[in-house]
């Protein structure tokens, strides 16, 4: 949103200015497990001063471009890329829901900034991947993964850290975001379809499903996928079924169901 704001203001010749302030949030807007940090900015047709160094950019193509691009791991740098080796964020690495979407991305865009410049860094951090955007009409982009600032991170991040390194950011893991991207048609720019909220709401059992059938006929797809989060053994080293059917079963009802908290969320859950 901020990405958006500052595009806005310097059509009027504005320039936006973070202020750290944080907003207050309606008590209402949270369960208890939530925790929300948000911002403010004010509008003033001062440039900004640069009180931190700006994000670094690192690019990844998927294939030969030619001669002089081949596959691999980039880094921007004085208006070219610079190579930085041919290991890159995987498909597996990225969220479940955009793994297909990888598979049909030419690139991927790794935006990354100082661990140390924390609230700063999220918001430069969205601010340039809102520019990269809107940039060019025949480019998509999907962002598909982020830091972290519990240190709990995605497995892209992890994977971006161990393939840059920390040198860069000061001795410490970098802040990232990470977005895959492609050609798209004019019909696809113009689009104002909400299809992709299909897909967001389909859950890993689902996804691992769809993949499936990639593979094999249909009649071989089970019926129903069961997510584990641990697969017991037997002292031979098989998959133990009966204690796997009881983990499964403990695990179900061990599910935190939380009832409708609104009049909208009651009327939601009445349909």
């Amino acid at each position: 949103m901020l990405g958006l704001l500052g595009e806005a203001a310097a059509r009027f010749g504005f320039h936006l200015h973070p202020t750290g302030d944080r907003a207050d949030i309606p008590e209402n807007w949270l369960s208890g497990d939530d925790h929300i940090v948000t911002t403010a900015a004010a509008l003033r047709t001062k440039v900004p001063e640069k009180t931190h160094a700006a994000p670094e950019i690192f690019v990844q193509l998927h294939a030969d471009k030619d001669d002089r691009y081949q596959a691999g791991f980039y880094r921007c740098r004085d208006g070219g890329l610079e190579p930085h080796g041919n290991a890159m964020v995987r498909r597996k690495d990225v969220i479940a829901i955009n793994q297909a979407i990888y598979n049909r991305a030419s690139f991927g865009v790794a935006l990354m900034a100082r661990r140390s410049e924390w609230y700063a860094a999220f918001v430069d951090l969205g601010r340039l991947l809102h520019r990269l955007q809107t940039s060019h009409p025949a480019l998509g982009f999907m962002s598909s993964d982020y830091s972290f600032l519990s240190g709990h991170e995605m497995k892209a991040a992890a994977r971006l850290s161990a393939l840059v390194g920390t040198e860069t950011f000061g001795g410490q893991a970098p802040m990232s975001y990470f977005a895959i991207g492609g050609g798209i048609s004019a019909e696809q720019r113009a689009s104002r379809g909400m299809e992709e909220d299909v897909v967001h709401m389909r859950g890993p059992a689902e996804i691992f499903k769809d993949d499936l059938r990639e593979l094999v006929p249909e009649y071989m797809v089970p019926s129903t996928v069961r997510i584990a989060s641990d697969i017991p053994l037997t002292p031979n080293r098989k998959i133990d079924l009966g204690s796997l059917r009881a983990v499964l079963d403990q695990e179900e009802q061990a599910k935190r169901i939380i009832p409708p908290r609104t009049s909208t969320e009651v009327e939601i859950a009445s349909i």
